[in-house]
């Protein structure tokens, strides 16, 4: 990975990247033995994806997937939704068998104390002390939560094109719908988006061009639509905090979206994605095929690299954990350092 710092200056793709113990319910819960002070262990995985850590407390909800698959239908394999959460030096791993998705569509996002999964027939919302709930029927690819979790936006792919929809997640109802031509010629692979923090847009990767994705803006309120960045290889959110890894020659990078505008934070030449942490200032920029992570401090201006492993994320009390052939590590020490 070359990295060069920039700064905060303001100047395709990995596919896309999954609370509580307490709150998935124990009816729809398959406990796994307890890993004690060991590091957790999902029985069988062979590959984990969408890590989603809580905003809130040490746990961590994730997909794992129990067989090897290779090429391009790897990416619609589906894998059972797991948490992983932690208590002193203990953790615990339980397995939520009703909830699959794969790794072109799965994502969870938090919002008002819950959480939202997609899953291969629909979105369920996890609540506190309550079984999972099914809010929406149907194959949803991507999610994004408003912060007062009054809205969730999503993609639908009907045979022409593809539909970006936003519903109230009370009950469903469809608020507005952009439809967008597929025109990129390659296989699509991640579909993340958020919202921006006021809540009256929607940050999207989109295949609607021909040269690359793009990141596009989608006011939803006036349903215009604007392009923010060419060449959008991940976005995401990490605590309050949005994400982007994109842009073209020296202006491709990290990129932080605040005040409406997008900083570059850090020039990197190469086709990276990004995982959320648990933090504002933190995010994981990883590049799974090489797999070399970079965890990025804001507020520092500076980064922690870590070989050896596929994919990182940071939880509420800085616990760093990383990820590589389905195997669980708490620290970068568990990470076989390939040099």
């Amino acid at each position: 990975m070359k990295a060069i710092y920039t700064g905060r200056a303001a100047d395709k793709s990995m596919i896309g990247k999954i609370f509580i113990t307490s709150f998935l319910g124990a009816l729809l819960l398959a406990p796994v033995p307890s890993s004690g002070d060991r590091a957790p262990v999902i029985p069988g995985a062979k590959e984990t994806f969408a890590v989603s850590p809580s905003p809130w407390e040490d746990r961590v909800l994730l997909y794992a997937l129990k067989k090897n698959v290779q090429g391009e239908t790897a990416a619609y394999v589906p894998g059972s939704l797991y948490t992983l959460s932690k208590s002193g030096n203990s953790w615990s791993v339980r397995e939520m068998k009703t909830i699959a998705a794969d790794m072109d569509s799965g994502k969870i996002v938090w919002a008002k104390g819950n959480a939202y999964a997609t899953s291969s027939s629909g979105i369920f919302l996890l609540r506190p002390s309550a079984a999972p709930r099914k809010i929406y029927s149907g194959k949803a690819t991507g999610l994004a939560v408003s912060k007062d979790g009054v809205y969730l936006a999503f993609w639908q792919s009907p045979k022409k094109g593809d539909t970006l929809t936003v519903v109230r997640a009370s009950n469903g109802h469809v608020v507005r719908r952009w439809t967008r031509p597929y025109h990129l010629p390659t296989e699509s692979s991640g579909w993340e988006m958020v919202f921006t923090p006021d809540g009256k847009s929607i940050l999207a990767r989109t295949y609607d061009e021909e040269e690359d994705t793009h990141l596009k803006s989608f006011n939803l309120h006036t349903g215009s639509i604007t392009t923010l960045l060419e060449g959008c290889n991940s976005v995401v959110q990490s605590g309050a905090a949005i994400f982007v890894f994109g842009g073209q020659g020296e202006s491709k990078g990290l990129y932080e979206f605040a005040g409406g505008q997008l900083q570059l934070l850090m020039h990197i030449d190469e086709e990276d994605s990004l995982t959320p942490t648990a933090h504002d200032g933190l995010v994981v920029v990883t590049n799974t095929f090489d797999k070399h992570l970079l965890i990025y401090d804001v507020a520092n201006h500076s980064s922690q690299a870590v070989k050896g492993c596929e994919d990182g994320t940071v939880l509420k009390s800085g616990q760093q954990i990383f990820f590589l052939h389905g195997k669980i590590f708490p620290g970068s020490a568990g990470c076989p350092n390939p040099n």
